[in-house]
């Protein structure tokens, strides 16, 4: 059942998030008390604030937190479709290449011309997060909704043939999809009928007037 899986995700969103407020919590408070002067590009700023910010206790922990779960943070991400994924571009009076970069990925390793904008990083988390709260309710609702269950059963009942094919190794896939798709076909057509016949049509009218169309198209 999904609703498990997605709740310890929505539960990781959530710490993740704390620890990058508390990596960044140190960084700058080092960077305060170190300055910083005009003549320092920024990427090489953050070197000097990172191997400054080394010597805090817990510093190290916290980076570590990041380091581990930014790779999971991005599976979430990615799994919701939230868009972490961006370009930076040089300054036309400058030029150079164009580079990739993945906002979870650039809190530890920022390689844009002038910085991500920490605003943007922490958007597309609480977005991450309001994705994995969504789902949570979504999947819930699966979990205690009798009619899911009948339908789940039913689906993996029709399926078993399906796989143990594809356990054999063939893919089935497209076959499995064609049949389903087929299949459903004919249950709307079982139910259209069972209304008709509940409604006072005759089982004459209903295979001229409803079936005998389908069929002959």
């Amino acid at each position: 059942m999904q609703y498990f899986e997605i709740k310890a995700d929505l539960q990781f969103m959530k710490d993740f998030l704390k620890n990058v407020y508390d990596l960044w919590q140190i960084e700058s408070e080092v960077a305060k008390k170190i300055g910083r002067g005009h003549w320092v590009l920024h990427n090489e700023y953050k070197k000097i604030v990172r191997n400054q910010a080394a010597s805090v206790g817990g510093y190290q922990h916290i980076r570590s937190l990041v380091a581990t779960g930014s790779l999971r943070a991005i599976k979430i991400a990615d799994a919701f479709g939230i868009p972490i994924h961006a370009n930076s571009f040089p300054a036309p009076a400058v030029g150079g290449p164009v580079i990739p970069l993945n906002l979870f990925s650039a809190i530890l390793n920022d390689t844009s011309y002038n910085g991500i904008d920490k605003q943007v990083i922490i958007d597309a988390i609480n977005q991450t997060i309001e994705a994995c709260e969504i789902r949570v309710k979504q999947e819930l609702w699966n979990l205690i909704n009798p009619l899911y269950w009948v339908k789940t059963i039913f689906i993996f009942i029709i399926r078993i043939p399906f796989l143990l094919i594809k356990f054999s190794g063939f893919n089935v896939d497209k076959i499995e999809e064609h049949i389903f798709s087929k299949l459903f076909k004919v249950i709307e057509l079982g139910v259209l009928i069972i209304i008709l016949l509940k409604y006072g049509f005759n089982l004459d009218e209903i295979v001229k007037q409803v079936m005998l169309p389908i069929f002959t198209k």
